[in-house]
């Protein structure tokens, strides 16, 4: 038998805490499941990486919200849910309405533009299609995004206007 990894975190039942590996035999190749019970310690050190992260995600969202108001910007939403992808910022300037990707590290380690895939444009622009559409808004839409880099005490904003265009569909 191959070695078992830790759990995933993702694998997580959250009604029974167990988690479900799989391993592999090593004379013929079967899987099996493993399940795995955490520790209580495990779940809160789970939370605690959880809430810190949230937070660090919080800010920088908050930032970039004083920041395009500070540039003239009306805050029309945030955090708006259309289907299962989530809008960070809905800001409008003029006859023109930014959907706003706010992407916020704490080192220079991880470029943040780097975490906006091609996917994740794609599902934001179907979003921004939609809540226009069903919101009758006419202006012309713009995706930004807005990098934040370090800490609350020592931090980067750079903004990205018209970041990325909506692409193309294949007929």
């Amino acid at each position: 038998m191959k070695g078992l990894e830790p759990p995933r975190p993702e694998t997580l039942d959250p009604k029974s805490n167990a988690a479900t590996n799989y391993a592999t035999c090593a004379d013929d190749g079967c899987k099996f499941s493993v399940y795995f019970w955490p520790s209580q310690s495990f779940l809160s050190k789970f939370a605690r990486i959880m809430a810190f992260h949230n937070e660090i995600g919080s800010w920088g969202e908050d930032l970039a919200v004083e920041y395009l108001a500070s540039e003239g910007y009306a805050i029309a939403g945030r955090n708006i849910r259309v289907g299962r992808t989530e809008i960070d910022i809905i800001a409008m300037k003029g006859d023109g309405i930014m959907f706003v990707e706010v992407k916020t590290r704490t080192t220079h380690f991880k470029d943040p533009l780097d975490a906006v895939s091609r996917d994740k444009m794609r599902r934001l622009c179907r979003a921004a299609d939609s809540y226009l559409r069903s919101n009758m808004i006419p202006h012309r839409p713009q995706f930004d995004i807005i990098a934040i880099i370090g800490s609350k005490t020592s931090y980067e904003l750079i903004h990205y206007p018209d970041a990325f265009f909506p692409p193309l569909t294949e007929q």
